[in-house]
């Protein structure tokens, strides 16, 4: 029997695609502009009771099977989820007191997808101001930023980990503990997110949280950036690896080589990471392997073998590192 990625590919599936669309055409598409027309009015109306009508027709299964294909049903979709969680969380303004056509809305989540878009790949030096100036001259609540994280975000942990700087240099306190957390909470186990949420929570005369998070560190390791700050360079590296970030790898390597740290350093860290997968010391090794410090490469690869357990392709590439070494 065919299957459905298969039959994706057919000239009879192409055909029955297009007689679905000519039907939608003929029985909604032709309505959208009522649509949009109602939906103005129910926003330029602006109390909450035609505000909570408008977020209504989003529970419509009906209303919303129909139209969830348009790019404007859809931003909507998104705006009135934006709306609901900023009347839970008691925000004001809210997403609709500053806008009330369907197009200000679609038009604002769209400048801010480019903008954060500049930002994630550092698209020119001008991104991170006009972050800020976005953010603050339409007073963007932290219900917009993360929704916008969890919708349109090509690469989110990268990103918030450039939003998490750009706020504290521009000490914006309310989104820093915001972007901190949920980095914590996405991606846990970056060591240094930690102990800068402590230091937030501290400051702010919540010490139970601040130990809550230093909690999260194991004992030696507290022990060791207390010693060493700069060792915490090299474990959000290697959380990052850990997190599919590859250019990764060539940080933790440039990072040993610039410190001059001990492979006993190394070693802690990658214990407590307790990574079990082979890809990982593979492709790790293969970079200290390249930057000539095989015997880096060797460690890392013991330490796969150890949490891994048995694995061909790692035990070959430790006996041809060892090989290389002699």
């Amino acid at each position: 029997m065919q299957d459905r990625t298969e039959f994706k590919k057919t000239e009879t599936f192409a055909i029955e695609e297009e007689q679905r669309e000519n039907e939608w055409q003929e029985q909604y598409g032709t309505k959208i502009g009522e649509v949009v027309s109602k939906m103005n009015t129910l926003l330029q109306i602006g109390t909450e009771q035609s505000r909570m009508e408008l977020h209504n027709w989003f529970l419509d299964e009906t209303f919303f099977e129909h139209y969830k294909q348009t790019d404007i049903v859809s931003t909507m979709y998104v705006v009135m989820q934006i709306y609901e969680k900023e009347l839970a969380e008691n925000y004001i303004p809210t997403i609709l007191d500053d806008r009330n056509t369907v197009e200000m809305l679609m038009d604002y989540l769209q400048q801010m997808k480019f903008i954060l878009y500049r930002v994630d790949f550092s698209i020119d030096q001008a991104s991170d101001q006009e972050l800020i100036t976005f953010i603050k001259n339409n007073k963007t609540s932290i219900v917009t930023l993360e929704t916008m994280m969890t919708t349109v975000a090509m690469r989110p942990m990268i990103l918030m980990l450039k939003l998490e700087k750009i706020f504290e240099k521009n000490m914006m306190y309310r989104e820093l503990f915001w972007s901190r957390n949920f980095l914590n909470e996405r991606w846990s186990g970056n060591h240094r997110i930690l102990v800068k949420l402590a230091e937030l929570y501290d400051k702010t005369g919540h010490t139970e949280y601040a130990l809550e998070c230093m909690k999260q560190i194991p004992e030696s390791l507290r022990i060791m950036y207390q010693q060493k700050p700069e060792c915490l360079e090299l474990q959000e590296a290697l959380w990052k690896f850990r997190y599919k970030d590859m250019d990764a790898a060539k940080d933790i390597s440039d990072i040993m080589a610039k410190n001059k740290f001990p492979v006993e350093m190394l070693e802690s860290l990658l214990q407590s990471e307790q990574i079990e997968n082979e890809e990982y010391y593979l492709i790790l090794a293969n970079q200290f392997l390249e930057n000539k410090m095989i015997f880096y490469a060797i460690k890392i690869l013991e330490i796969g073998e150890k949490l891994v357990g048995k694995n061909e392709m790692i035990r070959h590439f430790l006996m041809e590192c060892r090989r290389l070494e002699r």
